[in-house]
């Protein structure tokens, strides 16, 4: 074995006895993982939408883009339409290569190119054909005694093959974008492979182990890695406008393949809840990145155990007096540039291997402070959780106050990391009752958690002492902070202080990945203002500068305003709209884009395309309450068009088709009771007895809970069955006591039917029964049919006249009285009784109101003999 020698004097070296093991944990799994591309200005990108924070590494080696996943995922979804229209002319092919513990999927490159890799909440993106420029970053120290490599903030690390060099390969993931092994280093126990994320390495020695640590992954062997004099370099960091990313050096052992890669099964994850709008993200509160060279010749350990305390942060040293005013502390940080992140966690890091417990306590809460300035709560959470276990070695005096600080700071970090719930119990278990009361910062992180919540905002400051506070953060922070409270102000009507605070907001320097989200908010607080044209201003302003995907949401938004103030057409709207369906794919905007979709269309008369559209927004919907909103849509387009109003016009049979497919859209109780009964009317009348009576018998079984109700439907229903030639199921229904509570005027229709029911089936002696007890009108007409179909014309005769005698002499005569005129006119033509005729025609004639009935009464009365 090749001789060790000593490392540099400038070489950060870090004890690793001192290293805490990190607590073992599963590897997130996940349902679903939606890959989608989408073009980008002379180049593409690909979108991989995870649902939560993932780790990340990507690299090129050998012609072959990698890209990996500390997660696995039952399903990957990837868009093979986008795929193949954005990416052909730069990714040959796509393979999955299995692993446990890993999603790693790796794309032949048509050529050389240098992706960038951009993180926007928890989806990240590697684009193509972006360029960039890159800055170095501490992160890489080395171990002692036996030597090793410590990969600092890796938060894990895989080893599997590369089936097309045939060696193995190691993988250091980051959840931090922006931190890459970058530079290509050969060492006798393994080589770094150049990373545009996280690092990867060939592994040279079989016995070479990568462990995962608190501080990061250590990579050793048992008897120490060979590094000689070796000076291990920085971690390479890009940041540029659009947000975190990091970019890929030349590289000199990039070769193109020719071959083609086979595919593997997919085997990967879900994407339900991504938010793509860049104020929204991680990055929201401040961008991590930047150039960390202190100047001295030292990483970040170099000073650590003590080494050198006079580096050593004000606030390690800084007395633990914590109380209700100064818990939080976020102002204190520095985030005037995005180099500072790292320059203030040097001079902090030395604190946690103090001797005094206090010292470490407050090295922590420092390190918990300014990551959540830089809005990193769930790297803040795990600072606190150190800091928490220091408690006990805490002077009893000042314990109170540290965990009341400790118990502010947790709750800001969940609030800032998503965790709302954990935010609220924090915030409402009592510990922190006084602090809300008492300071101010406290009570206006409980505001946004509030507003982020959903929830009624309980403020206990006024509007001044909030903007007070929110104006002692960084820019980026007021920002986020800031569009939260503008949101919640207009929602509740304070038109005042909403505009006061965006006109505070206006005058900071905003990040290009604020901008977007930024204007637009501007845009909805003039348009509630009712001033259109200048959210027509804001609105363009957010389009010119916003990025995918949250353009496409923008984009939509511009148009609907556009349509509304007259500068394009509804076609136009439309259009511009499908046009880029394919784009929304799997991304957290398209349910809300689906839905304005839905709306274009329902405005343009396609009805049932937009309840199809709206049914597929529903089921893709994030939440409930999305869902629940959608479903709003679809039951009042659905019950406009049953019911034939606001405009629409439809047939019989096309409000048929719509309520068969979308029937569960129908309002519950009277409603939507009347609902069916008009469209079962409408199909009744145009011949198609059965199918409105199918109608109503399932409104009966499933949906009319009312006893009244339940017997007027049945009502109903009989009468269709008897129209429809079921004379029995009629008479079923009839004698049902369903029927029994019914009025008076209903219990005489019934009669009826019944009488009809049993006319129909023959049974002339039960028919003959009942109408006995009857004295109404229609039991002459039913005897005058009876007695017609029998060839009985001296009954006819009879029961007509009877019939004819208890009509009011102005009424009009129609429907069952025309017909039992004309049955008598038919049988005194048979008897040729002419004067009999004439006195008909004469007395009854004018009074017919079918222009139909009246024509063959004139027919039978002048025919000639």
């Amino acid at each position: 074995m090749a001789p060790r020698r000593s490392p540099p004097p400038d070489l950060a070296q870090l004890d690793r006895s001192g290293l805490v093991r990190g607590l073992s944990q599963a590897v997130p799994r996940y349902s679903r993982l939606p890959v989608v591309a989408a073009p980008r200005e002379r180049g593409f990108e690909l979108r991989f939408l995870w649902p939560e924070d993932v780790p990340a590494a990507v690299f090129v080696r050998a012609g072959y883009l990698w890209v990996a996943f500390h997660a696995t995922v039952d399903q990957v979804a990837a868009d093979r339409e986008t795929m193949q229209r954005y990416a052909g002319g730069f990714i040959r092919s796509i393979r999955q290569e299995p692993h446990d513990e890993a999603t790693v999927f790796r794309f032949a490159l048509s050529g050389r190119v240098a992706p960038r890799v951009v993180r926007e909440g928890a989806a990240w993106h590697v684009l193509f054909a972006s360029g960039g420029q890159m800055t170095e970053e501490p992160g890489l120290v080395r171990t002692g005694p036996e030597p090793g490599l410590l990969l600092e903030q890796a938060e894990g690390a895989v080893t599997l093959g590369d089936p097309v060099v045939g060696d193995r390969i190691g993988i250091a993931f980051y959840g931090n974008p922006g931190i890459a092994m970058a530079r290509a280093v050969d060492l006798v126990n393994l080589s770094f492979i150049p990373a545009i994320q996280g690092a990867a390495w060939r592994i040279k020695s079989p016995d070479l182990q990568a462990t995962v640590f608190e501080r990061g992954v250590l990579l050793d062997r048992a008897e120490g890695l060979n590094l000689g004099n070796w000076k291990p370099g920085g971690l390479q960091s890009h940041v540029d406008g659009t947000g975190h990313a990091a970019t890929m050096p030349d590289d000199p052992a990039h070769a193109d393949l020719s071959e083609g890669v086979s595919g593997h099964a997919t085997g990967a994850g879900r994407a339900t809840g991504v938010h793509n709008d860049a104020a929204a993200s991680h990055t929201g509160a401040g961008t991590h990145g930047g150039d960390a060279d202190t100047g001295d010749g030292h990483g970040i350990d170099a000073r650590e155990n003590g080494a050198t305390t006079g580096h050593r942060d004000a606030a390690v040293d800084a007395e633990l007096t914590f109380g209700p005013g100064n818990l939080l502390g976020l102002a204190s940080v520095d985030v005037t540039m995005p180099s500072t992140y790292w320059q203030q966690k040097q001079t902090i890091m030395p604190g946690i291997g103090d001797d005094r417990a206090d010292r470490r306590f407050m090295a922590h809460v420092a390190l918990a402070r300014l990551n959540l300035a830089y809005g990193f709560g769930r790297e803040a959470l795990s600072h606190v959780a150190l800091a928490r276990t220091l408690l006990p070695a805490i002077d009893e005096n000042a314990r109170s106050g540290a965990e009341m600080a400790l118990a502010a700071l947790e709750a800001v970090g969940n609030i800032e990391s998503g965790r709302l719930e954990e935010a609220r119990k924090g915030l409402g278990d009592g510990v922190l009752a006084e602090a809300l009361a008492g300071d101010d910062e406290v009570a206006l992180w409980k505001t946004v958690l509030d507003i982020r919540d959903g929830r009624p905002v309980d403020r206990t400051m006024d509007d001044k002492a909030l903007l007070a506070v929110l104006g002692s953060y960084g820019a980026p922070m007021q920002i986020e902070l800031g569009t939260d409270l503008v949101r919640s102000s207009l929602d509740r009507g304070r038109a005042d202080p909403a505009f006061v605070l965006l006109d505070h907001l206006d005058r900071l320097p905003l990040a290009p990945e604020n901008e977007a989200s930024f204007r637009r908010l501007q845009a909805t607080a003039f348009a509630r203002d009712g001033d259109k044209e200048r959210a027509l201003s804001y609105l363009e302003q957010a389009a010119a500068v916003a990025r995918m995907p949250y353009s496409l949401e923008i984009g939509a938004e511009l148009d609907a305003l556009r349509l509304e103030l007259g500068r394009i057409d509804h076609d136009q709207a439309l259009a511009a709209l499908e046009s880029s369906r394919l784009l929304w794919r799997g991304l957290p905007e398209e349910t809300d884009l689906m839905r304005r979709y839905g709306k274009l269309l329902a405005d343009g008369s396609r009805a049932e395309e937009a309840l199809e559209v709206w049914q597929d927004a529903a089921e893709k919907a994030p939440s409930k309450e999305e869902a629940r909103r959608i479903s709003e849509d679809m039951s009042v387009l659905f019950a406009d068009i049953i019911a034939g109003r606001d405009g629409w016009k439809r047939t019989p049979l096309q409000a048929l088709a719509i309520y068969r497919r979308y029937r569960e859209l129908l309002p519950a109780g009277p409603v939507g009771n009347e609902l069916v009964n008009g469209l079962a009317g409408e199909i009744d009348g145009i011949g198609l007895h059965s199918v409105a009576a199918a109608m109503l018998d399932r409104q009966a079984a499933f949906r009319i809970d009312d006893p009244l109700m339940l017997g007027a439907t049945q009502l109903r229903m009989a009468r269709m069955h008897l129209d429809a030639g079921d004379a029995q199921q009629a008479l079923d229904i009839l004698k049902s006591g369903d029927l029994d509570l019914l009025g008076p005027e209903e219990q005489a229709r019934r009669e009826r039917l019944l009488a009809e029911a049993l006319r129909d089936l023959g049974r002339s002696a039960e028919l003959d029964e009942r109408l006995a007890q009857r004295d109404e009108p229609w039991v002459h007409a039913i005897r005058v049919e009876e007695a017609y179909a029998a060839g009985d014309d001296e009954t006819v005769e009879a029961e007509a006249l009877a019939y004819l005698a208890g009509i009011d002499g102005e009424s009009p005569i129609a429907d069952e009285a025309a017909g039992v005129l004309l049955r008598l006119a038919m049988v005194r033509a048979g008897r040729e009784d002419r004067t009999a005729l004439a006195d008909l025609e004469t007395r009854y004639a004018d009074r017919m109101t079918d222009p139909e009935d009246r024509a063959m009464l004139e027919l039978v009365t002048r025919s000639p003999p």
